[in-house]
């Protein structure tokens, strides 16, 4: 009886090793299904994202006009039931959104780049300071950091010594801890590297300000307060009453949608500008642009992906992407 108890246990014993190691085996199975899973949730998200891209410049090859503004499908494409397309698009197993925020509002789509103050152009081909394009983008940081509004001047000039090529006395930054870069900026984000600059001031300004295009503005796109910065050769400032006035008369279709401008002349005729007003923006505006930029959220099972780019629409409608960001 002894031995047969003996085996019993010994039985036992191996029957709860092999339990407990299946258990373990079980568990471990589990954990690397759940990652296999993630793994290829994140997979999905990244090829949706991509493939979000590629849909909002597909859409802009289908804009045929002579302008570009906020109405069109690249930039908010509406539904029959006027809620957003590129707002959790369903596509696969996931879901995509393509978004971009202007003047407090969303839009559903791509940004116009030509929106912006290319701050690069304060420096010209010549490697010389615009006067006017720095005077712009003081009186864009008084409009956008009005806490920073006696600061304006300094931090634009400081802003110059990073960026030019002219040995000066603020040719390091940070107590001297950092050399300036004496090259336009590659992103925006070097910003934070000027004595000046937060990382919640450029966060603010990134909304109004690029690194791309020729440094003309779309008035079909650009908000208040980059039109109101706007000045002509001489240096005259658009002002708040004139942008404020564009920006009503982009408002005004008779459908609560957005007129677009197709010209300055058509600003001036409808008594929205002076003739003073309008040389301004004939000096600094276009109505067309070729630089967007694509913000494309997926969610695939919970797991989220994004994607950050920069797309240069050629003459041939052929998409160059400037920046990627993953």
């Amino acid at each position: 009886m002894r031995e047969k108890g003996a085996v019993l246990i010994i039985a036992l014993w191996i029957l709860s090793m092999l339990v407990l190691l299946a258990i373990s085996i079980g568990r471990r199975t589990s954990i690397e299904l759940r990652l296999l899973k993630y793994h290829l949730s994140r997979s999905q998200a990244f090829h949706l994202a991509r493939a979000a891209i590629e849909r909002i410049y597909a859409e802009k090859n289908t804009d045929d006009n002579n302008y570009d503004s906020l109405n069109e499908s690249w930039s908010n494409k509406l539904k029959a039931d006027e809620e957003p397309l590129f707002k959790d698009f369903p596509l696969g197993n996931g879901t995509f959104t393509l978004k971009y925020n202007q003047a407090d509002t969303d839009y559903y789509g791509m940004q116009d780049e030509s929106s912006k103050l290319n701050i690069n152009k304060i420096i010209n081909d010549k490697g010389e300071t615009d006067k006017n394009r720095k005077e712009e983008f003081i009186n864009l940081i008084k409009k956008v950091l009005p806490e920073k509004d006696t600061q304006a001047q300094e931090i634009a000039e400081r802003f110059i010594d990073w960026i030019d090529n002219i040995a000066d006395n603020q040719e390091t930054f940070f107590n001297g801890e950092i050399q300036a870069k004496n090259a336009p900026l590659d992103r925006l984000e070097e910003l934070t590297m000027i004595d000046g600059f937060s990382i919640e001031d450029v966060n603010k300004l990134s909304g109004y300000i690029t690194i791309y295009g020729d440094g003309s503005i779309n008035i079909n796109t650009a908000s208040q307060e980059v039109l109101s910065s706007l000045c002509d050769t001489d240096g005259n400032s658009l002002g708040d009453t004139a942008a404020k006035a564009i920006i009503e008369y982009r408002n005004s279709a008779e459908n609560g949608g957005i007129k677009p401008i197709e010209n300055t002349e058509s600003l001036r005729t409808a008594e929205r500008i002076s003739a003073g007003e309008k040389n301004i923006l004939d000096s600094r505006s276009i109505v067309q642009s070729s630089f967007y930029k694509a913000n494309s959220q997926a969610e695939v099972n919970g797991v989220k992906k994004e994607i950050s780019a920069v797309i240069n629409f050629t003459k041939d409608k052929t998409p160059k992407y400037l920046y990627w960001y993953e």
